[in-house]
């Protein structure tokens, strides 16, 4: 079976802007250009590993790459991604602190779209401990503020594979309170509506269908606007036959194209070119992806005569077969965390690192678990203290503070050690008016920002079964 690693899209929502670049908007489970011309992904992921294939360490230590900060970098590759006649690259991770504009205009001069990523490798929501706080969302949000000024970008990854089997698909609501808040975030600072929020999925037959029915049931403002699946198959030597199964007919229909897993060569061996320095050199499966990629013409619909009858899929049941239950964790406040940690008699040391956080949050869940409570966060029950969205530092004061007071505010328990020092509390106001007692509202009533028409039409276009096993086909050939 020799075949790309490719992300099969369905486009779920979306409205029309204009710009100098054609600005892709969402109509039901498409995308369409301005004019109306459906418009098909011939992508390629785009993402150098830290350390791998050449690329060296970052200057400033990070765990990664910015593509599109490099310019010398992206003044090589863009002309080359032309060639392969690619219309859109995904980003897996952008600095927002770093300056685009230089291959943000290259991009555009090549007619290539963007779909990034919100997440970074230190930053993102972790399937085995997962969270949805204030760190996360001040990340998110940051991305989302330095790529919306672009014309070519067509929308965001809330996630990619966060669950990956069925022990962890509690940490689906954690992705999915990220996608409602960014949605809502787009909106709220008038955003380009076109701007799609989307997840993409792995390969895992016992979760996928609950997956993609889970992100997107209930009202769209916490709903999706794409799906992504990421099938993964042989890497090196592939003929990509595949390619011109995935826009035939049949597949085109549900599927709205394709990215190529990966342009470079990384230890795993799937890149189509090899980077030294700021050049490099093609490999093996460069040109013969550009040849099908030549040969591939999806026949689309015209925006104007479409027009999609889906609804909101149900929200799976949570039981043997899926963790996560439809009421979604709170909206992250920095306001209330800091009234929190201002109002707490037990804080961490200014010393304390945080990789120490955890050993005294395990002795404290030990010691005295209710003082977690308000801290705490379980995707499968739906449960969420008002404070579950805190940073860690706010969050471990928080639970130091529950601590010591049950402990009858004995000085001697908030010592551990030296890595907790008391502080004279400041209880002006009260925090807890600040954040909801329980989460925000379930995925059918949604988050801050409402739907009409067919926003929310979703995956439910086509039985998620037949979603399921065109993805498998296109991988099969």
């Amino acid at each position: 079976m020799a075949s790309a690693k490719f992300l099969s899209l369905l486009a779920l929502a979306g409205v029309v802007a204009a710009a100098d670049m054609p600005i892709i908007s969402i109509k039901g489970s498409k995308f369409f250009y301005p004019n109306g011309t459906q418009f098909f992904m011939k992508g390629v992921a785009y993402q150098q590993g830290v350390g791998q294939a050449g690329s060296g360490a970052t200057a400033d230590g990070s765990s990664y790459l910015d593509p599109l900060a490099d310019e010398a970098r992206c003044k090589n590759d863009i002309p080359l991604l032309a060639s392969l006649g690619t219309n859109v690259i995904r980003t897996y991770a952008i600095d927002p602190t770093k300056d685009h504009s230089a291959c943000m205009k290259l991009l555009q001069d090549n007619n290539i779209y963007i779909v990034s990523d919100l997440s970074e490798p230190t930053t993102s929501i972790n399937r085995d401990d997962p969270s949805w706080d204030v760190t996360l969302y001040k990340r998110y949000t940051s991305v989302v503020d330095t790529l919306s000024q672009y014309p070519n970008v067509i929308g965001f990854f809330a996630g990619n594979e966060v669950a990956n089997q069925l022990n962890n698909t509690a940490s689906s609501a954690f992705v999915k309170a990220a996608v409602r808040d960014t949605k809502a975030y787009i909106k709220a600072k008038k955003y380009r509506t076109s701007l799609g929020v989307g997840y993409a999925a792995n390969d895992d037959q016992d979760i996928v269908e609950n997956l993609a029915d889970y992100f997107n049931c209930g009202d769209a403002s916490s709903a999706i606007d794409f799906f992504g699946y990421n099938k993964p198959d042989g890497a090196a030597g592939r003929t990509w036959t595949d390619t011109a199964a995935l826009y035939s007919a049949n597949m085109s229909k549900v599927f709205s194209g394709g990215i190529v897993y990966e342009f470079f060569q990384e230890d795993n061996d799937y890149g189509l070119y090899k980077a030294a320095g700021s050049s490099g050199s093609k490999l093996k499966d460069f040109d013969p992806l550009a040849k099908a990629v030549a040969k591939a013409s999806p026949q689309g619909v015209d925006m104007n005569s479409y027009s999609s009858s889906a609804k909101a899929a149900s929200c799976p049941a949570v039981n043997g077969k899926w963790g996560a239950k439809d009421t979604l964790p709170p909206t992250p406040n920095d306001n209330a965390c800091s009234c929190m940690y201002n109002a707490s008699s037990c804080v961490p040391a200014a010393n304390l690192k945080a990789s120490s956080y955890g050993k005294i949050f395990d002795y404290i869940g030990a010691n005295q678990p209710s003082a977690l409570d308000a801290i705490a966060a379980n995707g499968t029950t739906g449960k969420y203290g008002q404070y579950a969205g805190c940073d860690a530092k706010s969050k471990l004061a928080i639970a130091l503070t529950a601590y010591y007071k049950a402990l009858k505010s004995d000085p001697s328990a908030c010592k551990f050690d030296g890595s907790a020092v008391l502080q004279t509390a400041n209880t002006a106001g009260d925090c807890s008016k600040q954040t909801p007692s329980n989460g925000a509202g379930t995925a059918s009533s949604g988050g801050s920002s409402g739907s009409s028409g067919d926003k929310n039409a979703g995956i439910k276009t086509y039985s998620v079964s037949a979603v399921v096993a065109l993805a498998a086909l296109a991988a099969a050939f």
